[in-house]
């Protein structure tokens, strides 16, 4: 059992709003932030400590989710000034848990569906995933991917080059339609419910952004490479379904496409660095087994674009670039 000081205080307020339940708090996990997750009666207690986590936005998102037909962890209290929030319990079964070569295609294509209620939702109040968002996002692979990962940053006619991938990929993500991003839309943020739909978890950071952001998240998940043949056949459906609900009329499948690979690209870019930060500032190494994974998403999408391959040749000389 944890004994430490903020266990402690997460324990006394929910005694305090249950003063009559004395089950013993399960922990259930905890995540790549500095969140932890407990399992009581009532539901699911978060520890989310307020200087590192977005709880006030954690609130309003979950009702936005709700709302617009996405199931989310529904907040029956919290405690602000603390961190602590009480939450709806969807279980222990992600999609990355509940998936099997029997079930899997069903599985995605109902993640796929729920990008549709995702793009009716209404986003205006949401940040813009703008160019200084995206040049927050490559300054975080320039940082910890190059100059603290690598030892050696970036200067001169590589930085340069690196410069002008980065506007590779901000011109295509910056044309797509804009729509609510989840930012994180992947099998470990995907609930199955006993009924058979799914939730999202992890929603915190949501954005309006591109049209195609979530769903590379999808099958481009840094924890698992799904079949090509699925791959395909996900990208297939959702462009049928965007383009049957009016967002990308008259968009042609190689556009779709095209879309689909930069944004990709972006996002694993920044992902690399990601990874490298969560080893070297936080003390997590787990995810540095995630990189030559992601490095093969980064490959794929620069091969089917001549015009992207000046990246992969500053990849081509880093520790996960070699192979």
């Amino acid at each position: 059992m944890e004994t430490t000081e903020r266990f402690r205080a997460l324990e006394a307020w929910y005694r305090g709003l249950y003063p009559k339940d004395a089950d013993p708090l399960v922990m259930v996990s905890g995540d790549a932030s500095f969140r932890k997750f407990y399992r009581c009666r009532q539901g699911i207690l978060m520890d989310a400590p307020p200087e590192t986590e977005k709880n006030t936005e954690f609130i309003k998102l979950s009702r936005l989710l709700n709302a617009g037909g996405v199931s989310a962890p529904v907040v029956f209290a919290a405690d602000l000034q603390q961190g602590f929030l009480l939450v709806s319990d969807l279980g222990n079964t992600t999609l990355a848990r509940a998936r099997n070569p029997d079930n899997e295609a069903l599985l995605y294509e109902k993640a796929t569906d729920l990008l549709g209620n995702m793009a009716r939702i209404p986003c205006s109040d949401l940040p813009p995933y703008d160019q200084a968002f995206l040049d927050r996002e490559a300054g975080i692979c320039l940082e910890w991917y190059f100059e603290k990962g690598e030892g050696r940053p970036l200067n001169g006619e590589e930085l340069k080059t690196f410069n002008r991938m980065k506007d590779l990929w901000s011109q295509a993500f910056l044309e797509q339609p804009v729509i609510a991003v989840h930012r994180d839309y992947h099998s470990r943020n995907i609930m199955l419910l006993p009924e058979g739909s799914l939730a999202v978890v992890d929603f915190q950071d949501m954005v309006r952004g591109p049209l195609t952001y979530d769903l590379i998240s999808l099958i481009g998940d840094c924890y698992y490479e799904m079949p090509e043949e699925l791959r395909e056949r996900i990208l297939s459906r959702a462009y049928n379904m965007y383009r049957d609900s009016g967002l990308i009329s008259g968009v042609s499948p190689e556009l779709f496409r095209k879309w689909c690979d930069f944004t990709m690209l972006q996002r694993h870019v920044k992902c690399i660095g990601i990874f490298r930060r969560l080893f070297l500032r936080d003390g997590k190494p787990g995810y540095l087994g995630d990189i030559p994974r992601v490095m093969r998403y980064i490959r794929s999408c620069v091969s089917r674009h001549e015009e992207l391959t000046p990246l992969m040749d500053l990849l081509r000389d880093t520790e996960y670039g070699r192979n």
